[in-house]
């Protein structure tokens, strides 16, 4: 049986890439350094197991990619950890995954008020609020704004930019920005008087 643990992180990092006993001994010789990594990690509903495993594919890539021309292994995994953790919590910062943050544990004894809240936020009274708020928002935009500064608006909040926007409409740029900052400060002063 061959001993792993006199091998350097190179040559085990090349055995590593193609066996299996190689990769569990590199794993064990930074499995404390991948702890260490990963306790300074923190993601909303993960525990520090998720963020462990996070750090163990991180380890995992960090062999299967690692060329020894460009630098030490041990540069080389922890800076693959911290990204792998980096892109992890940006990814549970995505709307796209708010119904798995306000799940619901059926071992909580208040799990049917959460139930009850979380069916209200998708439920269509809801839509239908949100839809008569909205509507309300744009009759109050339309009666204070002028038709130039709503034309103005109407383009910026779709995404336009300035210069777009002064193509579209076929004025000047600072025409633009006058009617974008004059609606601005009539909204404003509407809302602070409300």
């Amino acid at each position: 049986m061959i001993q792993y643990q006199s091998f350097s992180d190179a040559d085990l990092v090349t055995a590593a890439k193609f066996q299996e006993k190689p990769f569990e001994a590199l794993l064990d010789r930074y499995m404390k350094d991948i702890k260490y990594i990963s306790n300074n990690y923190f993601i909303t509903g993960a525990d520090k197991e998720d963020l462990l495993q996070e750090g163990r594919i991180a380890f995992l890539s960090a062999v299967k990619n690692y060329d020894p021309n460009l630098g030490s292994f041990n540069t080389f995994f922890r800076k693959c950890i911290k990204r792998r953790l980096n892109s992890a919590i940006k990814m549970s910062l995505r709307k796209k995954h708010l119904p798995l943050k306000d799940y619901v544990s059926f071992d909580n004894s208040d799990a049917f008020v959460n139930v009850e809240k979380y069916e209200y936020l998708n439920s269509p009274i809801k839509e239908c609020i949100d839809k008569e708020d909205l509507d309300s928002l744009k009759k109050t935009i339309q009666r204070f704004l002028s038709d130039h500064e709503m034309n103005c608006l109407s383009l910026y909040i779709g995404g336009y930019s300035y210069r777009e926007i002064s193509n579209k409409l076929g004025i000047k740029i600072k025409s633009v920005e006058t009617a974008l900052s004059r609606g601005r400060r009539k909204l404003k002063k509407y809302y602070k008087v409300m």
